[in-house]
Protein backbone atom coordinates (compact mmCIF):
# COMPACT_ATOMS: atom_id res chain seq x y z
CA UNK A 1 0.00 0.00 0.00
CA UNK A 2 1.47 3.17 -0.88
CA UNK A 3 1.88 5.65 2.54
CA UNK A 4 3.29 8.68 1.28
CA UNK A 5 4.36 10.22 -2.00
CA UNK A 6 7.19 12.95 -2.21
CA UNK A 7 7.10 15.33 -5.92
CA UNK A 8 9.30 18.10 -6.20
CA UNK A 9 10.28 19.35 -9.18
CA UNK A 10 8.27 17.80 -11.40
CA UNK A 11 6.14 18.52 -14.18
CA UNK A 12 3.67 21.69 -12.34
CA UNK A 13 4.83 20.61 -9.00
CA UNK A 14 7.55 22.63 -6.82
CA UNK A 15 7.81 20.63 -3.78
CA UNK A 16 4.75 18.32 -2.51
CA UNK A 17 4.35 15.81 0.21
CA UNK A 18 1.45 13.54 -0.04
CA UNK A 19 -0.02 10.81 2.21
CA UNK A 20 -2.12 8.32 1.50
CA UNK A 21 -4.28 5.99 3.59
CA UNK A 22 -5.68 2.76 2.79
CA UNK A 23 -9.52 2.84 1.23
CA UNK A 24 -10.42 4.80 -1.34
CA UNK A 25 -9.03 8.27 -2.14
CA UNK A 26 -10.19 10.15 -4.73
CA UNK A 27 -8.37 13.17 -6.37
CA UNK A 28 -10.43 15.52 -8.20
CA UNK A 29 -9.90 19.59 -9.70
CA UNK A 30 -10.42 21.78 -12.06
CA UNK A 31 -9.27 20.47 -15.67
CA UNK A 32 -5.88 21.23 -16.33
CA UNK A 33 -5.13 21.51 -12.11
CA UNK A 34 -2.44 18.53 -12.08
CA UNK A 35 -4.88 15.72 -10.92
CA UNK A 36 -3.14 13.22 -12.94
CA UNK A 37 0.20 14.48 -11.67
CA UNK A 38 0.34 11.90 -9.14
CA UNK A 39 -0.58 9.39 -11.54
CA UNK A 40 2.18 10.09 -13.79
CA UNK A 41 4.80 10.60 -10.86
CA UNK A 42 3.80 6.84 -9.83
CA UNK A 43 4.21 5.58 -13.32
CA UNK A 44 8.00 7.05 -13.55
CA UNK A 45 8.94 6.12 -9.98
CA UNK A 46 7.91 2.38 -10.72
CA UNK A 47 10.03 2.17 -13.73
CA UNK A 48 8.11 4.22 -15.97
CA UNK A 49 9.71 6.47 -18.88
CA UNK A 50 11.35 9.15 -17.83
CA UNK A 51 10.46 12.42 -19.89
CA UNK A 52 13.25 15.63 -19.06
CA UNK A 53 9.95 17.76 -20.13
CA UNK A 54 8.52 16.60 -17.28
CA UNK A 55 11.45 18.39 -15.16
CA UNK A 56 10.13 22.02 -13.70
CA UNK A 57 10.73 24.60 -15.92
CA UNK A 58 14.07 26.76 -14.33
CA UNK A 59 15.33 22.91 -11.98
CA UNK A 60 18.46 21.24 -13.17
CA UNK A 61 16.32 17.87 -11.84
CA UNK A 62 13.12 15.95 -10.84
CA UNK A 63 13.08 14.34 -7.58
CA UNK A 64 10.26 11.54 -6.79
CA UNK A 65 10.00 9.65 -3.62
CA UNK A 66 7.40 7.11 -2.81
CA UNK A 67 6.93 5.08 -0.08
CA UNK A 68 5.02 1.51 0.15
CA UNK A 69 4.23 -0.77 3.54
CA UNK A 70 4.47 -4.31 2.13
CA UNK A 71 2.67 -6.31 5.40
CA UNK A 72 0.15 -7.42 2.45
CA UNK A 73 2.77 -7.33 -0.06
CA UNK A 74 4.31 -10.88 0.36
CA UNK A 75 5.80 -11.19 -3.54
CA UNK A 76 6.89 -7.81 -3.68
CA UNK A 77 9.11 -8.72 0.04
CA UNK A 78 9.96 -12.11 -1.65
CA UNK A 79 11.26 -10.13 -4.42
CA UNK A 80 13.47 -7.79 -2.69
CA UNK A 81 15.06 -10.76 -0.97
CA UNK A 82 16.01 -12.50 -3.96
CA UNK A 83 17.45 -8.94 -5.06
CA UNK A 84 19.55 -8.69 -1.65
CA UNK A 85 17.96 -5.45 -1.01
CA UNK A 86 17.40 -4.46 2.75
CA UNK A 87 13.49 -4.13 4.16
CA UNK A 88 11.10 -5.62 5.41
CA UNK A 89 7.43 -4.54 5.68
CA UNK A 90 8.66 -1.05 4.59
CA UNK A 91 10.14 -0.15 1.12
CA UNK A 92 11.36 3.08 -0.21
CA UNK A 93 11.43 4.67 -4.08
CA UNK A 94 13.52 6.95 -5.18
CA UNK A 95 14.32 8.67 -8.85
CA UNK A 96 16.45 11.44 -9.63
CA UNK A 97 15.38 12.82 -13.69
CA UNK A 98 18.69 15.20 -15.05
CA UNK A 99 18.63 17.87 -17.60
CA UNK A 100 21.18 15.59 -19.36
CA UNK A 101 18.38 12.81 -19.82
CA UNK A 102 20.50 10.44 -17.41
CA UNK A 103 18.18 8.75 -14.56
CA UNK A 104 19.04 7.37 -10.92
CA UNK A 105 17.16 5.02 -9.78
CA UNK A 106 17.00 3.33 -5.87
CA UNK A 107 15.41 0.93 -3.87
CA UNK A 108 15.89 1.16 0.17
CA UNK A 109 19.09 3.54 -0.51
CA UNK A 110 20.81 0.94 -3.01
CA UNK A 111 21.14 2.13 -6.43
CA UNK A 112 19.31 -0.15 -8.93
CA UNK A 113 18.13 -0.17 -12.67
CA UNK A 114 14.96 0.92 -14.06
CA UNK A 115 14.41 -2.77 -15.03
CA UNK A 116 14.29 -3.27 -11.36
CA UNK A 117 11.98 -0.61 -10.51
CA UNK A 118 9.44 -1.95 -12.76
CA UNK A 119 9.46 -5.32 -12.20
CA UNK A 120 9.31 -4.19 -8.09
CA UNK A 121 6.63 -1.41 -9.19
CA UNK A 122 4.40 -4.12 -11.61
CA UNK A 123 3.91 -5.72 -7.51
CA UNK A 124 2.99 -2.30 -6.03
CA UNK A 125 0.54 -0.50 -8.59
CA UNK A 126 -2.19 -1.74 -10.95
CA UNK A 127 -3.04 1.28 -12.69
CA UNK A 128 -6.34 1.52 -14.95
CA UNK A 129 -6.31 4.54 -17.41
CA UNK A 130 -8.55 5.64 -19.98
CA UNK A 131 -6.18 4.42 -22.48
CA UNK A 132 -6.86 0.97 -21.13
CA UNK A 133 -10.41 1.35 -23.06
CA UNK A 134 -9.23 1.30 -26.34
CA UNK A 135 -6.63 -1.13 -25.10
CA UNK A 136 -9.42 -3.64 -24.34
CA UNK A 137 -9.84 -3.56 -28.39
CA UNK A 138 -7.23 -5.39 -28.77
CA UNK A 139 -6.83 -9.04 -29.29
CA UNK A 140 -3.82 -9.01 -27.01
CA UNK A 141 -5.02 -7.11 -24.59
CA UNK A 142 -8.29 -9.80 -23.98
CA UNK A 143 -6.27 -12.59 -24.18
CA UNK A 144 -3.92 -10.96 -21.53
CA UNK A 145 -6.69 -9.74 -19.18
CA UNK A 146 -8.24 -13.46 -19.11
CA UNK A 147 -4.99 -15.27 -18.48
CA UNK A 148 -4.51 -12.16 -15.33
CA UNK A 149 -7.71 -13.20 -13.91
CA UNK A 150 -6.94 -17.40 -14.47
CA UNK A 151 -3.32 -16.27 -12.82
CA UNK A 152 -2.24 -18.19 -15.28
CA UNK A 153 1.58 -16.39 -15.05
CA UNK A 154 3.81 -19.51 -14.13
CA UNK A 155 2.61 -21.59 -16.32
CA UNK A 156 2.57 -19.28 -19.59
CA UNK A 157 6.25 -18.60 -18.76
CA UNK A 158 6.75 -22.27 -18.97
CA UNK A 159 4.46 -22.28 -22.01
CA UNK A 160 6.82 -19.63 -23.78
CA UNK A 161 9.69 -21.29 -22.49
CA UNK A 162 8.46 -24.83 -24.23
CA UNK A 163 7.72 -22.65 -27.53
CA UNK A 164 10.73 -20.94 -27.70
CA UNK A 165 12.73 -24.13 -27.24
CA UNK A 166 10.54 -25.50 -30.17
CA UNK A 167 11.06 -22.61 -32.21
CA UNK A 168 14.88 -23.09 -32.12
CA UNK A 169 14.49 -26.77 -32.89
CA UNK A 170 12.93 -26.40 -35.74
CA UNK A 171 15.12 -23.61 -37.15
CA UNK A 172 17.93 -26.35 -36.92
CA UNK A 173 15.85 -28.64 -38.60
CA UNK A 174 15.06 -26.51 -41.63
CA UNK A 175 18.42 -25.27 -41.76
CA UNK A 176 19.66 -28.80 -42.03
CA UNK A 177 16.95 -29.39 -44.82
CA UNK A 178 17.54 -26.06 -46.42
CA UNK A 179 21.48 -27.72 -46.79
CA UNK A 180 20.41 -31.23 -47.72
CA UNK A 181 21.26 -30.81 -51.29
CA UNK A 182 24.51 -28.86 -50.78
CA UNK A 183 25.47 -31.70 -47.94
CA UNK A 184 24.54 -34.14 -49.79
CA UNK A 185 26.56 -33.52 -53.11
CA UNK A 186 29.53 -32.27 -50.37
CA UNK A 187 29.23 -35.95 -48.62
CA UNK A 188 29.47 -37.20 -52.08
CA UNK A 189 32.55 -35.94 -53.11
CA UNK A 190 33.96 -36.71 -49.98
CA UNK A 191 33.11 -40.85 -50.41
CA UNK A 192 34.52 -40.34 -53.66
CA UNK A 193 37.85 -38.78 -52.99
CA UNK A 194 37.92 -40.87 -49.21
CA UNK A 195 37.72 -44.09 -51.44
CA UNK A 196 40.80 -43.13 -53.56
CA UNK A 197 42.86 -42.04 -50.85
CA UNK A 198 41.67 -45.04 -49.02
CA UNK A 199 42.45 -46.95 -52.03
CA UNK A 200 46.16 -45.27 -52.53
CA UNK A 201 46.78 -46.36 -49.03
CA UNK A 202 49.78 -44.41 -48.47
CA UNK A 203 51.65 -44.63 -45.67
CA UNK A 204 53.61 -41.97 -43.81
CA UNK A 205 57.17 -42.79 -45.02
CA UNK A 206 56.16 -44.97 -47.66
CA UNK A 207 56.80 -41.90 -50.39
CA UNK A 208 60.57 -41.76 -49.26
CA UNK A 209 61.35 -45.03 -49.82
CA UNK A 210 59.95 -45.83 -52.83
CA UNK A 211 61.80 -42.86 -54.31
CA UNK A 212 64.77 -44.40 -52.69
CA UNK A 213 64.34 -47.64 -54.32
CA UNK A 214 62.93 -46.54 -57.60
CA UNK A 215 66.57 -44.38 -57.80
CA UNK A 216 68.20 -47.96 -56.65
CA UNK A 217 66.51 -50.10 -59.63
CA UNK A 218 67.05 -47.23 -62.37
CA UNK A 219 70.69 -47.57 -61.34
CA UNK A 220 71.02 -50.98 -60.82
CA UNK A 221 72.88 -52.09 -64.20
CA UNK A 222 75.07 -49.36 -64.38
CA UNK A 223 76.07 -49.88 -60.57
CA UNK A 224 76.68 -53.86 -61.37
CA UNK A 225 78.83 -52.52 -64.76
CA UNK A 226 80.85 -50.66 -62.07
CA UNK A 227 81.20 -53.30 -59.79
CA UNK A 228 82.42 -55.81 -61.97
CA UNK A 229 85.27 -53.63 -63.38
CA UNK A 230 86.30 -52.46 -60.14
CA UNK A 231 86.40 -56.19 -58.60
CA UNK A 232 88.42 -57.23 -61.66
CA UNK A 233 90.98 -54.55 -61.11
CA UNK A 234 91.49 -55.90 -57.92
CA UNK A 235 91.93 -59.42 -58.37
CA UNK A 236 91.05 -60.80 -62.01
CA UNK A 237 94.45 -61.53 -63.95
CA UNK A 238 98.19 -60.60 -63.64
CA UNK A 239 97.70 -56.75 -64.37
CA UNK A 240 95.27 -57.07 -61.05
CA UNK A 241 96.18 -54.97 -58.05
CA UNK A 242 96.17 -57.57 -55.92
CA UNK A 243 98.71 -59.86 -58.25
CA UNK A 244 100.73 -56.45 -58.79
CA UNK A 245 101.17 -55.68 -54.72
CA UNK A 246 101.93 -59.65 -54.33
CA UNK A 247 104.84 -58.94 -56.90
CA UNK A 248 106.13 -55.58 -55.29
CA UNK A 249 106.06 -57.74 -51.82
CA UNK A 250 108.08 -60.89 -52.80
CA UNK A 251 110.61 -57.95 -54.75
CA UNK A 252 111.12 -56.83 -51.36
CA UNK A 253 111.42 -59.97 -49.43
CA UNK A 254 113.75 -61.02 -51.97
CA UNK A 255 116.21 -58.05 -50.99
CA UNK A 256 115.39 -57.97 -46.86
CA UNK A 257 118.81 -59.81 -46.01
CA UNK A 258 120.81 -57.10 -47.55
CA UNK A 259 118.57 -54.02 -46.54
CA UNK A 260 116.34 -54.53 -43.35
CA UNK A 261 114.92 -50.74 -43.61
CA UNK A 262 112.55 -52.02 -46.37
CA UNK A 263 110.35 -54.19 -43.79
CA UNK A 264 108.36 -51.20 -43.09
CA UNK A 265 107.76 -51.26 -46.86
CA UNK A 266 106.89 -55.09 -47.26
CA UNK A 267 104.60 -54.37 -44.22
CA UNK A 268 102.25 -52.02 -45.66
CA UNK A 269 102.14 -53.62 -48.87
CA UNK A 270 100.85 -56.44 -46.93
CA UNK A 271 97.92 -54.78 -45.41
CA UNK A 272 97.61 -53.32 -48.63
CA UNK A 273 96.78 -56.62 -50.18
CA UNK A 274 94.12 -57.42 -46.73
CA UNK A 275 92.56 -54.08 -47.92
CA UNK A 276 92.26 -54.66 -51.63
CA UNK A 277 91.16 -58.09 -51.26
CA UNK A 278 88.75 -56.77 -48.48
CA UNK A 279 87.32 -54.62 -50.70
CA UNK A 280 87.05 -57.12 -53.56
CA UNK A 281 84.64 -59.27 -50.83
CA UNK A 282 82.55 -56.18 -50.40
CA UNK A 283 82.41 -55.24 -54.22
CA UNK A 284 81.26 -59.23 -54.77
CA UNK A 285 78.66 -59.21 -51.93
CA UNK A 286 77.33 -55.81 -53.14
CA UNK A 287 76.77 -57.18 -56.42
CA UNK A 288 75.14 -60.39 -55.05
CA UNK A 289 72.55 -58.09 -53.35
CA UNK A 290 72.33 -55.27 -56.07
CA UNK A 291 68.75 -55.86 -57.66
CA UNK A 292 68.13 -55.73 -61.05
CA UNK A 293 64.26 -56.41 -61.73
CA UNK A 294 62.86 -54.64 -64.59
CA UNK A 295 59.13 -55.61 -63.10
CA UNK A 296 59.78 -54.31 -59.51
CA UNK A 297 61.00 -50.61 -61.23
CA UNK A 298 58.20 -50.85 -63.42
CA UNK A 299 55.10 -51.09 -60.51
CA UNK A 300 57.73 -48.29 -58.12
CA UNK A 301 57.42 -45.70 -61.07
CA UNK A 302 53.63 -46.78 -61.67
CA UNK A 303 53.03 -46.48 -57.74
CA UNK A 304 55.07 -43.10 -57.15
CA UNK A 305 52.94 -41.54 -60.79
CA UNK A 306 50.17 -43.06 -59.09
CA UNK A 307 50.87 -40.77 -55.68
CA UNK A 308 52.01 -37.78 -57.92
CA UNK A 309 49.04 -37.48 -60.24
CA UNK A 310 46.55 -37.76 -56.63
CA UNK A 311 48.66 -34.99 -54.89
CA UNK A 312 48.45 -32.84 -58.51
CA UNK A 313 44.25 -33.45 -58.00
CA UNK A 314 44.21 -32.25 -54.57
CA UNK A 315 46.60 -29.81 -55.00
CA UNK A 316 48.81 -30.45 -52.28
CA UNK A 317 52.30 -32.40 -51.34
CA UNK A 318 52.64 -35.86 -52.29
CA UNK A 319 53.91 -36.23 -48.05
CA UNK A 320 50.49 -34.39 -47.21
CA UNK A 321 47.51 -37.00 -48.86
CA UNK A 322 48.22 -39.48 -46.02
CA UNK A 323 46.78 -36.27 -43.52
CA UNK A 324 44.25 -35.34 -46.03
CA UNK A 325 42.99 -38.53 -46.19
CA UNK A 326 42.46 -38.76 -42.06
CA UNK A 327 41.15 -35.41 -42.76
CA UNK A 328 38.58 -36.36 -45.53
CA UNK A 329 37.38 -39.80 -43.02
CA UNK A 330 36.94 -37.58 -39.96
CA UNK A 331 34.65 -35.05 -42.20
CA UNK A 332 32.55 -38.22 -43.43
CA UNK A 333 32.32 -39.60 -39.65
CA UNK A 334 31.20 -36.30 -38.99
CA UNK A 335 28.28 -36.23 -42.24
CA UNK A 336 27.32 -39.41 -40.16
CA UNK A 337 27.28 -38.14 -36.76
CA UNK A 338 25.17 -35.23 -38.13
CA UNK A 339 22.62 -37.70 -40.01
CA UNK A 340 22.04 -39.57 -36.21
CA UNK A 341 21.94 -36.14 -35.00
CA UNK A 342 19.12 -35.08 -37.31
CA UNK A 343 17.30 -37.97 -36.07
CA UNK A 344 17.94 -37.24 -32.71
CA UNK A 345 16.67 -33.29 -33.35
CA UNK A 346 13.58 -35.10 -34.83
CA UNK A 347 12.68 -36.63 -32.11
CA UNK A 348 13.69 -33.93 -29.81
CA UNK A 349 10.66 -31.65 -31.63
CA UNK A 350 8.39 -34.56 -31.20
CA UNK A 351 9.29 -34.13 -27.68
CA UNK A 352 9.00 -30.61 -27.41
CA UNK A 353 5.63 -30.82 -29.19
CA UNK A 354 3.88 -32.89 -26.63
CA UNK A 355 5.50 -30.72 -23.65
CA UNK A 356 3.84 -27.49 -25.50
CA UNK A 357 0.57 -29.35 -26.30
CA UNK A 358 0.53 -30.34 -22.70
CA UNK A 359 0.77 -26.89 -21.67
CA UNK A 360 -1.83 -25.48 -24.42
CA UNK A 361 -4.09 -27.64 -23.46
CA UNK A 362 -3.85 -27.42 -19.88
CA UNK A 363 -4.17 -23.21 -20.42
CA UNK A 364 -6.65 -23.52 -22.68
CA UNK A 365 -8.89 -25.30 -20.11
CA UNK A 366 -8.71 -23.12 -17.45
CA UNK A 367 -8.90 -20.04 -19.68
CA UNK A 368 -12.33 -21.21 -20.88
CA UNK A 369 -13.22 -22.00 -17.15
CA UNK A 370 -12.07 -18.55 -16.16
CA UNK A 371 -13.58 -17.20 -19.19
CA UNK A 372 -17.36 -18.41 -17.65
CA UNK A 373 -16.47 -17.29 -14.32
CA UNK A 374 -15.36 -13.57 -15.21
CA UNK A 375 -18.35 -13.00 -18.14
CA UNK A 376 -20.76 -14.16 -15.75
CA UNK A 377 -19.02 -11.65 -13.15
CA UNK A 378 -18.64 -9.05 -15.19
CA UNK A 379 -22.20 -9.47 -16.59
CA UNK A 380 -23.40 -8.52 -13.15
CA UNK A 381 -21.65 -5.22 -12.89
CA UNK A 382 -22.62 -4.62 -15.89
CA UNK A 383 -26.22 -5.01 -15.07
CA UNK A 384 -25.53 -2.82 -11.85
CA UNK A 385 -24.23 -0.32 -14.29
CA UNK A 386 -27.52 -0.04 -16.16
CA UNK A 387 -26.37 -2.36 -19.08
CA UNK A 388 -28.63 -5.15 -18.06
CA UNK A 389 -28.92 -5.95 -21.89
CA UNK A 390 -25.04 -6.02 -22.31
CA UNK A 391 -23.99 -9.24 -22.50
CA UNK A 392 -20.15 -9.98 -22.80
CA UNK A 393 -18.58 -13.89 -23.33
CA UNK A 394 -15.19 -15.18 -24.25
CA UNK A 395 -14.34 -16.79 -28.01
CA UNK A 396 -11.95 -18.96 -28.45
CA UNK A 397 -10.28 -20.13 -32.28
CA UNK A 398 -8.15 -22.60 -32.66
CA UNK A 399 -4.63 -21.93 -34.29
CA UNK A 400 -0.97 -22.90 -35.00
CA UNK A 401 1.06 -22.88 -31.77
CA UNK A 402 2.45 -19.84 -30.63
CA UNK A 403 4.08 -18.07 -27.34
CA UNK A 404 0.53 -17.97 -25.63
CA UNK A 405 -0.93 -20.94 -26.78
CA UNK A 406 -3.11 -22.75 -29.38
CA UNK A 407 -6.13 -20.50 -29.35
CA UNK A 408 -6.94 -17.00 -30.52
CA UNK A 409 -9.01 -15.31 -27.84
CA UNK A 410 -11.55 -12.91 -28.84
CA UNK A 411 -13.83 -11.05 -26.52
CA UNK A 412 -17.41 -10.59 -28.05
CA UNK A 413 -20.32 -8.56 -26.71
CA UNK A 414 -23.94 -8.28 -27.41
CA UNK A 415 -25.87 -4.67 -26.33
CA UNK A 416 -29.03 -5.76 -26.70
CA UNK A 417 -31.70 -8.74 -26.63
CA UNK A 418 -31.37 -11.44 -29.12
CA UNK A 419 -28.31 -9.88 -30.74
CA UNK A 420 -25.67 -12.16 -31.86
CA UNK A 421 -22.25 -11.63 -30.02
CA UNK A 422 -20.14 -9.67 -32.14
CA UNK A 423 -16.34 -8.47 -31.61
CA UNK A 424 -15.89 -5.23 -29.11
CA UNK A 425 -14.30 -2.98 -31.58
CA UNK A 426 -17.86 -3.32 -33.75
CA UNK A 427 -20.43 -2.71 -31.49
CA UNK A 428 -19.66 -1.06 -28.35
CA UNK A 429 -20.02 2.60 -28.06
CA UNK A 430 -17.51 5.29 -26.04
CA UNK A 431 -19.17 5.27 -22.92
CA UNK A 432 -20.42 1.25 -23.39
CA UNK A 433 -16.74 0.66 -23.37
CA UNK A 434 -15.53 2.41 -20.50
CA UNK A 435 -18.58 0.98 -18.21
CA UNK A 436 -17.48 -2.79 -20.09
CA UNK A 437 -13.70 -2.14 -18.72
CA UNK A 438 -14.83 -0.56 -15.21
CA UNK A 439 -16.89 -4.01 -14.93
CA UNK A 440 -13.67 -5.84 -16.10
CA UNK A 441 -11.45 -4.11 -14.17
CA UNK A 442 -13.53 -4.17 -10.75
CA UNK A 443 -14.17 -8.20 -11.48
CA UNK A 444 -10.51 -8.82 -12.23
CA UNK A 445 -9.05 -6.74 -9.64
CA UNK A 446 -10.87 -8.71 -7.47
CA UNK A 447 -9.16 -11.88 -7.80
CA UNK A 448 -5.42 -9.98 -7.66
CA UNK A 449 -3.36 -9.35 -4.57
CA UNK A 450 -3.85 -6.90 -2.61
CA UNK A 451 -1.77 -3.67 -3.09
CA UNK A 452 -2.21 -0.26 -4.91
CA UNK A 453 -5.02 0.56 -7.60
CA UNK A 454 -4.73 3.60 -9.74
CA UNK A 455 -8.40 4.80 -12.02
CA UNK A 456 -7.46 7.72 -14.12
CA UNK A 457 -11.16 8.60 -15.07
CA UNK A 458 -12.44 5.78 -16.04
CA UNK A 459 -15.95 6.38 -15.70
CA UNK A 460 -15.62 9.06 -18.62
CA UNK A 461 -18.69 9.02 -20.18
CA UNK A 462 -20.78 8.29 -17.47
CA UNK A 463 -23.33 10.35 -15.49
CA UNK A 464 -26.48 10.05 -13.02
CA UNK A 465 -27.30 7.21 -11.16
CA UNK A 466 -24.53 4.78 -13.19
CA UNK A 467 -21.94 7.59 -11.89
CA UNK A 468 -23.23 6.60 -8.18
CA UNK A 469 -23.03 2.92 -8.71
CA UNK A 470 -19.44 3.02 -9.97
CA UNK A 471 -18.56 5.50 -6.82
CA UNK A 472 -19.77 2.17 -4.81
CA UNK A 473 -18.06 -0.20 -6.85
CA UNK A 474 -14.90 1.59 -6.24
CA UNK A 475 -15.60 1.97 -2.76
CA UNK A 476 -16.44 -1.78 -2.55
CA UNK A 477 -13.08 -2.53 -4.08
CA UNK A 478 -11.22 -0.21 -1.66
CA UNK A 479 -12.31 -2.25 1.15
CA UNK A 480 -9.39 -4.74 -0.52
CA UNK A 481 -6.90 -2.83 -1.23
CA UNK A 482 -5.96 0.56 -1.60
CA UNK A 483 -7.53 2.25 -4.30
CA UNK A 484 -6.66 5.84 -6.23
CA UNK A 485 -9.36 7.07 -8.16
CA UNK A 486 -8.55 10.32 -10.55
CA UNK A 487 -12.29 11.70 -11.08
CA UNK A 488 -14.72 14.39 -12.34
CA UNK A 489 -17.50 13.17 -11.05
CA UNK A 490 -18.95 14.20 -7.75
CA UNK A 491 -21.02 10.87 -7.27
CA UNK A 492 -17.70 9.14 -7.38
CA UNK A 493 -15.75 11.47 -5.41
CA UNK A 494 -18.41 11.61 -2.44
CA UNK A 495 -17.54 7.84 -1.92
CA UNK A 496 -13.97 8.07 -1.02
CA UNK A 497 -12.64 7.39 2.74
CA UNK A 498 -10.07 10.27 1.65
CA UNK A 499 -10.14 13.14 -0.92
CA UNK A 500 -7.46 15.09 -2.36
CA UNK A 501 -7.95 18.16 -4.49
CA UNK A 502 -5.42 19.62 -7.47
CA UNK A 503 -5.00 23.00 -7.98
CA UNK A 504 -3.31 25.50 -9.99
CA UNK A 505 -1.68 28.84 -9.50
CA UNK A 506 0.42 31.22 -11.20
CA UNK A 507 2.84 33.75 -9.95
CA UNK A 508 6.11 35.38 -10.89
CA UNK A 509 7.97 31.68 -11.46
CA UNK A 510 5.24 30.37 -13.70
CA UNK A 511 2.03 27.65 -12.71
CA UNK A 512 2.44 25.75 -9.82
CA UNK A 513 0.14 22.94 -8.93
CA UNK A 514 -0.73 21.95 -5.37
CA UNK A 515 -2.60 19.19 -3.73
CA UNK A 516 -4.28 18.75 -0.27
CA UNK A 517 -5.33 16.18 1.48
CA UNK A 518 -9.40 18.06 1.85
CA UNK A 519 -11.18 17.82 5.88
CA UNK A 520 -14.83 17.53 6.06
CA UNK A 521 -15.84 21.24 5.54
CA UNK A 522 -13.70 21.35 2.56
CA UNK A 523 -14.81 18.58 0.99
CA UNK A 524 -18.32 19.79 1.31
CA UNK A 525 -17.03 22.68 -0.85
CA UNK A 526 -14.91 20.78 -3.34
CA UNK A 527 -18.50 18.49 -3.96
CA UNK A 528 -20.67 21.63 -4.21
CA UNK A 529 -18.01 22.76 -6.90
CA UNK A 530 -18.25 19.76 -8.98
CA UNK A 531 -22.30 19.79 -8.73
CA UNK A 532 -22.57 23.44 -9.79
CA UNK A 533 -19.27 24.79 -11.03
CA UNK A 534 -16.93 27.47 -9.69
CA UNK A 535 -19.77 29.64 -7.69
CA UNK A 536 -21.21 27.40 -4.88
CA UNK A 537 -24.94 28.19 -4.07
CA UNK A 538 -26.36 27.44 -0.79
CA UNK A 539 -28.28 24.86 -2.85
CA UNK A 540 -25.17 23.36 -4.19
CA UNK A 541 -23.69 22.98 -0.76
CA UNK A 542 -26.30 21.39 1.07
CA UNK A 543 -26.51 18.82 -2.25
CA UNK A 544 -23.21 17.96 -1.48
CA UNK A 545 -23.79 17.71 2.20
CA UNK A 546 -26.79 15.41 1.56
CA UNK A 547 -24.79 13.35 -0.85
CA UNK A 548 -21.65 13.05 1.65
CA UNK A 549 -23.87 11.61 4.12
CA UNK A 550 -25.67 9.25 2.45
CA UNK A 551 -22.83 7.63 0.07
CA UNK A 552 -20.84 7.72 3.44
CA UNK A 553 -23.66 5.80 5.40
Amino acid sequence: MLTQLCIDNFALAQSLELDFSGGMTAITGETGAGKSLTLEALATITGGRADVNMIRNGSEQAELHARFDLSDSPQARQWLQQQAIGGDDECLLRRIISRSGRTKAYINGKPVSVKQLKELGEQLLDIHSQNQHYSLLKRDTQRELLDNFAAQQPLLLQLQGAYQQLQEAQQQLQLRHDNAGEQSAREQLLRYQSAELNQLALEEDELEALESEQSQLANAEETLTACYHSQQLCDSGDNSLLNQLHQASSSLLAVTGEDEQLGEAIELLSNAQILVSEASSAIASHIERQPLDPARLQWVEERLSLIYQTARKHRIQPQQLPALALELNAELELLDSDDNQLEQLEQQIATLQKSYDKLATKISRQRRSAGKKLQQLANQQLAALSMEHCKINFAFTPCDRGPAGKEIVELLVSTNPGQEPQLISKVASGGELSRISLAISVVSSHQQAAGTRIFDEVDVGIGGGVAEIVGRLLRELGQHSQVLCITHLPQVASQAHQHLQASKSTDGDGAKTAIHNLADTQRVDEIARMLGGIVITPQSRAHAQEMLRLEQA
